[in-house]
């Protein structure tokens, strides 16, 4: 968790490493500060998640297919995938596969499903990892919850 709730901590962390400029200090708190800015970027992030996966519904060269196909290589022919990307790019298409090897081999367990519901397998999961990075980002800058005790309702770190 950030621990960064307020434009004052905001203004306190960044003068630790700026210390020479107040008024820049001071314009950096108040925009890391504004909640609706970070939740712009949320929203921003969130849509453009959205539109990577829509392709994957209307074209049938949609990236998803190919990442299940690497996978589907990497069961059947491990050596061959690079190689054939090789040949590609010798023969001048930019566009081939070169993704890192872990990347391929998480597409690997969606092969075991039929041809269309690996890749909606696949995005549905895109869709599932999109909205627990939001939910990870929400409890990183999301202000402290109230906690409850013997003597009511405190925030985190007061006393009761």
């Amino acid at each position: 968790m950030l621990g960064l709730h307020s434009a004052a901590m905001f203004a306190e962390a960044i003068s630790r490493l700026s210390p020479r400029s107040p008024k820049l200090q001071s314009a950096a708190a108040k925009v890391l500060g504004d909640r609706r800015l970070l939740w712009g970027i949320v929203g921003l992030v969130a849509v453009q998640r959205v539109l990577a996966d829509l392709p994957v519904f209307l074209p049938s060269a949609a990236d998803a297919y190919a990442f299940i196909d690497a996978g589907r290589q990497a069961l059947s022919n491990p050596g061959g995938i690079y190689a054939h990307s090789a040949a590609e790019i010798a023969a001048g298409r930019t566009w081939v596969i070169t993704w890192p090897p872990p990347q391929i081999v998480i597409a690997i367990p969606f092969t075991v499903l039929p041809p269309p519901v690996d890749v909606w397998a696949w995005v549905g999961t895109n869709a599932l990892m999109a909205v627990a990075g939001l939910v990870l980002v929400y409890r990183a800058i999301a202000p402290p919850r109230a906690t409850w005790t013997a003597s009511g309702a405190t925030r985190p770190g007061l006393a009761c």
